[in-house]
């Protein structure tokens, strides 16, 4: 951006919602390297409105709040709070607060990096703001107070080690036949975990006698659920966002979530894998997947005291249509199957959108190597080839090109080979026979660089190498190989 545009950027905002968050990490640092000129070229009430607007959009204490805030979003914050300060000067009412808010991060950062932490200097600096809070008018004053509560309690809980980080959830089904509570250690801290099932009508969808409501997504959702309240002793920082686990109907590859959501399925699966291989007592053969993971609630007990109650709604999309009273016939050719290599696509698809990426790439991998199998076989028939002799390649094949390539014809007729053993070619070599034959319309690398990007992985899965979860983009950009296979080749 231009310094002339900034400007008139800077004097347009009137309001904090016409500020583009991502935008505005691109101009905090046009920002700060032209800050004279623009103390300058602005009233310093158009520069000090945009400065507060942009402290309030990365601070996570600010009301309403964002739905998440990334780990670097407290490094913005103090960039702009820094500039704002060089303005505001000796004018607190907008600055007291949002210092003691950058105070309350400050000190909630070292929590959740387990540093050894020196509560007197914390309280000394937010005491050291609270004595010019009598300067503010009202309004600003009772805010000012109830955030400078929110950081002392904070601090005192740490300190006397009476801080809960806690949080529920509703799952799809009843796995358990009673309340059960399960007191485990997880990500170094304690944590107890309440299931209590319901036996009832489904909590997350309902309809009346003329419309039909669907998941747009693939659910495990029944009937019956369970509420799961779980109470982590210490802080945990829930709300920060992280890789999305699930690729929905309408998602984008690159959809951040909550690390709330993560952490409740990562932690529930655990448990629930236990309890199917130790207790023959559980109710249900269901495995948990990322999507499950429904009306989520967080709050932080500190010294007694409730903050940051949030609610996240529903997250699974649905659809809603009217009842038809037509009747509608349709003709279905069962005997004409469709084809493994895309039913194996299918698979792969609904496993995606559930969250379950190692079975997302397994059941990629089955039908790329069906789909490359049924259609050699088709180019090997329309050209007249004999498939199994193309093929056919023993163990010296390669180390005879190589040798023709340095030896004349009289020398290679006096090597004695050993006896001949056709070897097993890997599909990416059969692509590359047919592609030096020119059987393909695309080009070879193409071919061959969406096949990789789909096998590339492979091994995780059908060697076992890892149990983690593989980024829903790498499925993604895995599954749109496929599909340009499928229209291409």
């Amino acid at each position: 951006m231009k310094y002339t545009d900034l400007v008139k950027y800077i004097k347009s905002v009137t309001k904090q919602e016409q500020i583009d968050f991502l935008v505005s990490k691109d101009i905090i640092e046009i920002v700060e390297d032209s800050f004279n000129y623009l103390k300058r070229d602005l009233k310093r009430g158009e520069l000090s409105r945009f400065l507060y607007y942009i402290c309030h959009q990365f601070n996570r204490f600010s009301i309403p709040t964002n739905y998440y805030h990334y780990y670097d979003d407290i490094d913005y914050f103090e960039r702009c709070l820094k500039l704002f300060e060089k303005i505001e000067k000796n004018f607190l009412d907008n600055i007291l607060t949002l210092k003691v808010d950058f105070i309350t991060w400050e000190f909630l950062t070292q929590v959740k990096r387990n540093k050894k932490i020196n509560y007197d200097n914390y309280l000394n600096s937010i005491d050291r703001l609270y004595k010019y809070h009598s300067q503010l008018p009202t309004t600003k004053k009772e805010e000012f107070i109830e955030h400078y509560d929110r950081c002392v309690n904070l601090i005192q809980g740490v300190k006397k080690n009476e801080i809960y980080t806690v949080v529920s959830c509703l799952i799809p089904i009843t796995p358990v036949k009673n309340i059960k509570t399960f007191r485990v250690e997880y990500d170094n801290k304690p944590v107890e975990i309440k299931l209590i099932p319901k036996s009832q009508e489904n909590p997350i969808l309902s309809s009346d006698e003329n419309s039909l409501i669907s998941f747009a997504n693939n659910s495990n959702w029944q009937l019956s659920y369970c509420i799961v309240n779980v109470t982590i002793t210490g802080y945990i920082d829930l709300l920060v966002a992280e890789k999305k686990l699930y690729l929905g109907s309408y998602d984008n590859p690159n959809y951040l979530d909550l690390k709330i959501y993560n952490y409740l399925y990562e932690l529930l699966s655990s448990i629930f894998w236990h309890l199917k291989a130790t207790d023959t007592t559980i109710n249900s053969k269901w495995l948990i997947q990322p999507i499950d993971i429904e009306q989520v609630t967080h709050k932080i007990l500190s010294n007694k005291k409730e903050y940051g109650w949030i609610h996240y709604p529903i997250k699974t999309a649905y659809v809603t249509n009217n009842i038809k009273k037509e009747e509608e016939v349709k003709k279905i050719s069962v005997e004409k199957k469709v084809l493994w290599h895309i039913r194996c696509l299918l698979l792969a698809k609904e496993y995606l959108s559930m969250g379950n990426s190692q079975l997302s790439l397994f059941w990629l991998n089955v039908g790329i190597e069906a789909f490359l199998k049924y259609r050699i076989s088709e180019i090997c028939k329309k050209n007249n080839l004999n498939e199994e002799s193309l093929f056919a390649e023993s163990y010296f094949d390669r180390t005879k090109r190589e040798l023709e390539k340095l030896n004349d014809k009289e020398v290679l007729k006096g090597i004695r080979w050993p006896k001949q053993e056709l070897i097993h070619l890997s599909m990416f070599r059969k692509l590359k026979i047919l592609s030096s034959k020119n059987l393909f319309k695309e080009k070879k690398k193409t071919i061959l660089k969406k096949y990789s990007t789909i096998s590339r992985h492979r091994n995780i899965v059908f060697h076992g190498d890892t149990d983690e979860p593989i980024e829903i983009l790498t499925i993604k950009e895995a599954i749109d190989s496929y599909e340009w296979l499928l229209k291409n080749l």
